[in-house]
């Protein structure tokens, strides 16, 4: 078994997990009532459409965002099904550049903390976008390899909504951080530390190793 299954092994069960709580805090979202979960520290915006009509967008398009976009870094969809692979990437270019995407910058303004926090989740936003962007172009210039590597930075961009709230439960539960101390830090160190760990993959050449493996596979 080649280490780039491995790192996806690894990372699969934790991420299902996450995205299974996230599902689960998405759905009791459908009740639309004003102090429902994250909308408790948000009772002065219940009257503002402006962030409560971004805000149940966003909050119920990230859990098909995130299992479309780890559903394109399978091998066996590329291998046995390439055509799901290529209209599960659609959906999920269409949710990240109309839907998800705009959405989360839309309420960015309004994230708790002040300043820093608003200006980190924009930040992500607008890399998020530009690299699912950057990863649909490649591909239609037929550029495989960079395709896959703006793809994978794009999926670490949007899994920075399941590492939010793994740093969150740490900081809070190990080491007894302030509420406020915590989400100033995570808003931040969630996207950005995904970021460095994908340029990492990238550079010790795991998407290129990874369509290797696919395409032999393909062949044998």
């Amino acid at each position: 078994m080649t280490w780039q299954r491995w790192i996806k092994y690894l990372l699969v069960i934790p991420f299902a997990y996450w995205v299974y709580l996230m599902a689960i805090k998405s759905w009791s979202y459908t009740s639309f009532h004003p102090e429902e979960g994250f909308l408790i520290a948000k009772r002065h915006l219940a009257d503002n459409l402006w962030y409560l009509i971004p805000f149940y967008v966003h909050a119920f398009s990230s859990v098909f965002v995130l299992i479309l976009g780890a559903a394109q870094f399978s091998t066996t969809l590329m291998n046995k099904a390439p055509r799901i692979h290529r209209v599960l990437g659609s959906v999920y270019l269409v949710l990240v550049l109309f839907i998800s995407g705009p959405s989360g910058l839309l309420i960015a303004p309004y994230a708790n903390g002040g300043l820093s926090p608003s200006v980190a989740f924009s930040l992500q936003g607008i890399l998020w976008m530009l690299m699912t962007a950057m990863a649909w172009w490649h591909i239609r210039h037929g550029r495989i390899e960079l395709h896959g590597k703006y793809m994978l930075r794009s999926f670490a961009l949007a899994a920075g909504a399941v590492s939010l709230r793994i740093y969150a439960k740490v900081f809070l539960d190990w080491f007894g951080t302030h509420p406020i101390e915590t989400y100033l830090t995570t808003s931040w160190l969630s996207w950005v530390g995904n970021l460095i760990f994908a340029e990492a993959l990238i550079v010790l050449g795991f998407m290129s190793s990874f369509l290797t493996d696919s395409s032999d596979s393909t062949t044998t």
